[in-house]
């Protein structure tokens, strides 16, 4: 595996080793009915975003396992990282290490329950664009290893880990309130 150790944060698998992968493991990705039908099967929705933006709105029924936390270390390049994202109204975050041990203390110890990982925005595996009015496909040039992702990230997290069902929800949140699927949290209503 080929890793990267930040200045800040924790040593972790660089993106293009996690696509090939996922590829080679033929990750499924479901779109929102796929997903509500593998919930009346047992499934369970995983959001892996911050804690914060889960308590805002959420996908009904969604347990919260963040894969990334806000940037917890005190070193230079900690500071230097908050204080640059802070300056774009954004939260400096880093890998959550206790991902795999939380996930674990929420989801359970069943490493063949189906589980789909859910994140804001889905990203793909795909290197292609699908053109909607004709149905042709082009290859993306910024696409070459799909749309790197935090749910897609998580789930090379949990497929390493050994976990035999994981599933990934295309699409995200933003895909699923957009086309009218339930959403719970203090911000929804309001």
């Amino acid at each position: 595996m080929t890793t990267v150790t930040p200045l800040s944060g924790t040593a972790y698998t660089v993106w293009p080793v996690m696509w090939t992968y996922l590829n080679q493991k033929g990750l499924k990705q479901v779109d929102e009915e796929a997903a509500l039908a593998l919930c009346r099967k047992g499934a369970v929705i995983v959001d892996v975003r911050l804690a914060a933006d889960y308590k805002i709105e959420h996908i009904e029924g969604a347990l919260s396992v963040p894969m990334f936390r806000e940037t917890a270390g005190n070193t230079g390049w900690d500071k230097v990282k908050k204080f640059v994202m802070g300056s774009l109204v954004m939260k400096a975050t880093e890998r959550d290490p206790d991902f795999l041990a939380n996930f674990e203390r929420v989801v359970g110890k069943n490493k063949r329950k189906t589980i789909i990982v859910a994140c804001a925005v889905g990203g793909t595996l795909d290197t292609v664009v699908r053109v909607a009015s004709t149905g042709k496909q082009a290859s993306d040039p910024d696409r070459s290893f799909g749309r790197e992702t935090r749910s897609l990230k998580a789930c090379y997290e949990l497929m390493t880990a050994g976990y035999t069902n994981v599933v990934h929800l295309q699409g995200g949140l933003s895909t699923w309130r957009y086309r009218g699927y339930p959403t719970e949290g203090t911000g929804v209503g309001n």
